[in-house]
């Protein structure tokens, strides 16, 4: 129910398995349609969260996300924007076509990697981490629209233009108060390593 398609979006994500059972979201574009979807985060205005996943992506292709202040689809206001392509990835502040500021980072072709945000509402911050190397820190209310202190929801989007097609497994929120340590999404819960795993008892 925390899912939805983008407002313009013509095609869902898919769920791959692996020969092990395992089952991934798949992002990717297909003779013109694209899948775009969205994740509620809750519109949460207070607290400290950390919002994790792996992500898969192989050379040749790429693989992108964005962060929304706001889960209203339109008109949206882009926190941030990260983008891997071919082993150098980047991260777009506010607007993806004139960001208020640009970082670089490496990451594994033909591999998973971990993606840390840790999203400090109440401090106004935002860290930004891959495969438990920090990208950096900025005030996490910078926005394509304006300032907006809110954590709205995560966009996964196979555009076409970029040739995007990658995996995604693993998402957790988790709330990282020391009266509230339990993950926020329902049924996933976080390691002490900080690799999660899908809770099955229900």
């Amino acid at each position: 129910p925390n899912w939805s398609l983008w407002l313009r979006a013509t095609r869902d994500g898919y769920i791959d398995r692996s020969s092990s059972g395992n089952q991934f979201l798949r992002l990717r574009h297909e003779n013109g349609p694209e899948s775009d979807v969205l994740l509620d985060l809750g519109n949460r205005t207070e607290g400290k969260y950390k919002l994790s996943f792996r992500l898969w992506t192989w050379t040749g292709y790429s693989g992108y996300y964005n962060i929304q202040h706001n889960n209203e689809l339109n008109p949206a206001n882009w926190a941030y924007h990260v983008q891997f392509i071919n082993g150098k990835g980047n991260v777009r502040v506010g607007s993806f076509t004139q960001p208020i500021s640009v970082d670089s980072f490496d990451y594994q072709p033909n591999a998973w990697n971990y993606v840390e945000e840790i999203i400090d509402l109440d401090e106004n911050e935002v860290t930004l981490m891959i495969n438990q190397e920090v990208i950096g820190s900025w005030p996490f209310s910078r926005g394509s629209r304006g300032p907006e202190k809110r954590l709205g929801a995560i966009d996964f989007f196979a555009n076409e233009a970029f040739n995007v097609q990658f995996l995604v497994d693993n998402i957790c929120l988790e709330a990282l108060e020391p009266n509230d340590p339990e993950p926020v999404l329902s049924n996933l819960v976080c390691a002490s390593r900080g690799e999660m795993t899908v809770d099955r008892t229900d």
